[in-house]
């Protein structure tokens, strides 16, 4: 309804102008940007006039502070000027672009909000703005207060950073490292805080540390003096890691060989004590330990190192374990399927191994020529193992077996038993009576022998 009743009085100082007697006053619109303005590209570009609503104007750029922006519609100039301030500036819009541009000096405007006034005008001379609006900004000339920093910084261990005494207004800091036997300076670097990091810094190296404490309007306080840093290496080494018998699961030996990794190290220390705190010495650092002796046997053993470097930083403490195992596993026999002697040329065997092992069947005795697959010691005991070979048929055939534990204990060759065959199938080689060629009468009972092959 606004831009409505605005469009109408335009239209009646058209009409009232061409009769040629009519007066209306101008009119003033004032903001904000979409409450007045009737084009969209004149609403940007109000919003984008310099400076900016609570933008700030310190010690440096009061006494010129920019004011730019382009002109809207109609207009061809614009007044700046400053509330309660004998400071007022009319400049020009481009022909073109209807870009402005210009500085103020707010020497004489004391700090706090100062009111900055746009007014667009259709002419230069125009006394009246056909469109208006103020943009509030906070004049603060007063720098942080005055600071000094320590002689000589120390990194923190935890934080990886130098720190100073906080400044009070501060809004933040900028630090610049300079090297003292010469190179380039590093920096400004900016922080929120009265510290700042030094890890990426090179190691062994002295700087001279300035600071300069600046406000939120922009205001800066250099530090009435420089401090001194030396970069030293406070990072351990890395990547540690430690693997006994190369990453195995068991082992029968109580000797064992060491893996040991850790980037930058230059000492480490190995130990059988939990925590790294005794058990051991400082050593050359070296990828490879031969013949570390393990603390516990037939057990879950554990072996543990720690690495540090020239600077003496030193490493948590990592581990290995492995099972030891140096118990040899006993065979026993139980007995032949179908018995024995037993016809079948291939029997079963079933018997028992004093631990879980893998047992194997053999002819031989010194168990060179498996003659089954290997079977665990569960089914030994009660399936039973058949052999994948053919004994000797109607003979002796000693069978022997064979067992490997988990860690790769092997039992002894032990016999299980002399099997003896027996396919051949009796025949009759005689049928004879006790009394022979008799008469026998009903109810006579005769003995008779069959004799077999």
């Amino acid at each position: 309804m606004r831009n409505t009743s605005i469009v109408s009085l335009a239209i009646a100082m058209s009409a009232c102008d061409m009769m040629g007697g009519g007066k209306v006053s101008a009119v003033v619109k004032r903001g904000p940007p979409a409450a007045a303005l009737e084009r969209p590209e004149d609403v940007e570009r109000v919003a984008a006039l310099v400076p900016k609503d609570n933008s700030y104007a310190n010690k440096t750029t009061s006494v010129s502070l920019t004011v730019s922006g382009a002109c809207i519609s109609q207009s061809v100039a614009v007044a700046v000027s400053v509330a309660n301030a004998e400071v007022k500036v009319i400049l020009d819009c481009d022909g073109t672009s209807g870009a402005f541009e210009s500085t103020l000096d707010l020497s004489s405007v004391p700090d706090g909000e100062v009111a900055i006034g746009f007014g667009f005008l259709k002419s230069k001379t125009s006394t009246t703005p056909i469109y208006e609006l103020t943009r509030t900004i906070i004049k603060d000339t007063a720098a942080p207060d005055d600071f000094s920093l320590p002689a000589t910084f120390t990194e923190s261990t935890s934080t990886r950073k130098i720190s100073f005494d906080a400044v009070p207004g501060a809004e933040f800091y900028r630090v610049t490292f300079t090297p003292v036997g010469g190179g380039a300076a590093i920096g400004p670097v900016e922080t929120t805080e009265a510290a700042v990091a030094v890890a990426d810094l090179t190691i062994g190296t002295t700087y001279t540390v300035s600071v300069s404490a600046i406000d939120i309007a922009g205001n800066e306080t250099v530090a009435s003096n420089t401090g001194t840093f030396l970069k030293t290496d406070l990072d351990p080494p890395t990547g540690m890691s430690i693997s006994i018998a190369g990453g195995a699961t068991y082992t029968t030996s109580s000797a064992v060989n060491l893996t040991l990794a850790a980037t930058d190290a230059t000492q480490m220390y190995v130990t059988n004590t939990a925590g790294c705190a005794s058990g051991g010495s400082w050593e050359t650092f070296n990828t490879s330990k031969a013949g570390w002796s393990l603390a516990q046997t037939n057990a879950t053993a554990t072996v543990y190192a720690k690495f540090r470097d020239n600077a003496a930083n030193e490493t948590a403490c990592v581990s290995d374990t492995i099972v030891h195992d140096g118990m040899v596993p006993v065979v026993s026999f139980s007995a032949v399927s179908g018995g024995n002697p037993g016809s079948t040329l291939r029997p079963v065997i079933t018997g028992s191994v004093s631990e879980s092992s893998t047992v194997t069947l053999y002819f031989d005795s010194v168990c060179g020529v498996a003659k089954s697959s290997g079977a665990t010691s569960a089914q030994f005991a009660s399936t039973g193992i058949a052999v994948n070979a053919d004994v000797v048929a109607n003979g002796p055939t000693d069978i022997y077996a064979k067992a490997v534990d988990t860690a790769g204990n092997e039992s002894v060759c032990a016999l299980m038993v002399n099997y003896t065959n027996d396919s051949t199938i009796p025949g009759v080689t005689g049928v004879s009576a006790v009394t022979s060629d008799s008469i026998y009468g009903v109810g006579s009972i005769i003995d008779i022998k069959v004799t077999f092959s």
